[in-house]
């Protein structure tokens, strides 16, 4: 085995190493199991030069693609490994990964680099989301009330707040008033839990520190400071929404814990990244605080597949980073691909696409009753999402045979929910519905056939 193939077959750590500028490069080599595109460090082990490429060739066959002279004497000499940093099934996030590394790293200008140029990466392309750096920054708010030096402070409410009919509220003015929430959930707040929360912050005359020590609840509110939303700059608070809501409801509380994480520090976190966050921070397992659900878990990996596709990484490992059974896993990851999948194909579907409630949509119905004024003729509803043409005619034959009514037809009245199902019915149903007419004796069942509803609007 070549010394460019030695460290692919296991996981394991390296010795570290950092680019001149600081930036430490990924250190972890991972097993190749035939994604699409993966990315690699060669690594000089006589001098500590580098080099970092992507490729969506075998590594069995492939090399590198770098016409650095001194990288190709120093492969020949035998003084090159290759370790395997990421694994995908997207080229251009690929690109962007390798791109970014890069640019991290000043590769192109660092002496101890083998990269010649920055690589080119289309502009439209979003980097995935560094979701285990957003898990332990979640992990360290929660255990330690601290973000990179930031740490929680007791902001009084003294001029912020006042009191009516035994409830708290925010102040026309105040600028908590102003603050934005990041919705995690389908339903921003749960009302019950808020006010468990205010019963149990008002049983302890506001005392936040009586009620952590008596029950284990944490009290944690995490705002970004002059996010960038929609155009706007804002105060966006991504943590503690029912803590948030339940102080200033509380009668008898007068501070707000509160972690302010400024520009600086979140300038460069996605929208993702920021989402991923929000939700770590209400982990699966937790049991005081109002935890994520599947649903939230599943709506956070649809995100993710809209915007990174289906088989993203960023998925599985958004998934690790949840106390999640084997089953729960399995779970879950069919549910994102179902909804993803639905949502893209409610995309792609025409916009004078017509669609029917169900099968007693009045426009179906009497298309019925028209067909129903012959006597001799048995007239059934399907949906072409979920035909079961057999069923159907089955029951008329035998209806038929039994003697009940006077049927010599069979009419079924087809509808479609999707622009998919009306091209599954096109490609397959149609020959078989086909089939059955061209199967039955006549003298018994002069026909059967079906009517399809219109599908598409007319457009001017």
């Amino acid at each position: 085995m070549s010394n460019l193939l030695s460290n692919q077959k296991f996981i394991h750590s390296v010795s570290p190493l950092v680019a001149s500028n600081g930036h430490k490069l990924p250190t972890e080599s991972l097993v190749y199991k035939g994604e699409p595109v993966w990315a690699y460090i060669l690594h000089n082990i006589k001098n500590n030069m580098w080099y970092v490429g992507i490729s969506t060739q075998s590594p069995e066959d492939y090399q590198t693609s770098s016409n650095n002279k001194e990288l190709m004497i120093a492969m020949s000499k035998g003084e090159i490994t290759r370790r395997i940093i990421k694994v995908g099934h997207n080229l251009e996030q690929m690109k962007k990964f390798e791109s970014d590394l890069i640019n991290d790293t000043n590769a192109d200008k660092d002496p101890m680099s083998y990269n010649l140029s920055r690589g080119i990466v289309s502009k439209k392309v979003i980097r995935e989301p560094r979701l285990d750096m957003m898990k332990q920054a979640a992990d360290q708010i929660l255990e330690h009330r601290t973000l990179e030096g930031c740490k929680f402070v007791n902001v009084s409410l003294d001029n912020e707040k006042n009191i009516k009919n035994d409830k708290g509220y925010f102040v026309e003015g105040s600028y908590l008033n102003d603050m934005k929430s990041l919705q995690i959930r389908d339903k921003d707040l749960d009302p019950n839990h808020v006010d468990g929360l205010i019963e149990k912050i008002d049983s302890a005359l506001g005392n936040l520190k009586v009620v952590e020590e008596t029950t284990k609840q944490k009290f944690l509110v995490i705002v970004l400071r002059d996010r960038m939303v929609r155009g706007e700059e804002v105060d966006l608070r991504i943590g503690g929404n029912h803590t948030f809501k339940a102080i200033e409801k509380s009668k008898n509380c007068f501070v707000m814990p509160t972690l302010n994480v400024p520009k600086s520090v979140h300038s460069d976190w996605t929208d993702e990244e920021i989402r991923a966050l929000g939700e770590y921070l209400n982990p699966i397992n937790s049991v005081l605080t109002l935890q994520s659900t599947e649903d939230d878990i599943i709506k956070t990996g649809v995100v993710l597949a809209n915007q990174f596709g289906s088989d993203s990484e960023s998925i599985a490992q958004h998934l690790n980073n949840h106390n999640l059974s084997s089953k729960q896993r399995t779970r879950i990851r069919t549910n994102i691909t179902v909804q993803y999948n639905k949502q893209k194909e409610l995309q792609e579907q025409p916009k004078n696409f017509i669609v029917y409630e169900n099968s007693t949509d009045k426009r179906i119905q009497d298309m019925v009753d028209q067909l129903k004024k012959d006597y001799h003729t048995y007239v059934s509803v399907l949906s072409s999402g979920k035909l079961s043409v057999g069923d159907v005619v089955q029951r008329a034959v035998k209806e038929i045979k039994d003697g009940k009514n006077n049927i010599k037809r069979i009419k079924l009245v087809v509808y479609h929910p999707t622009q998919s199902a009306k091209n599954t019915f096109d490609t397959k149903w149609k020959s078989m519905i086909d089939a059955w007419d061209w199967a039955v004796d006549k003298e018994k069942i002069e026909s059967i056939t079906y009517i399809e509803m219109p599908h598409l609007k007319e457009e001017i």
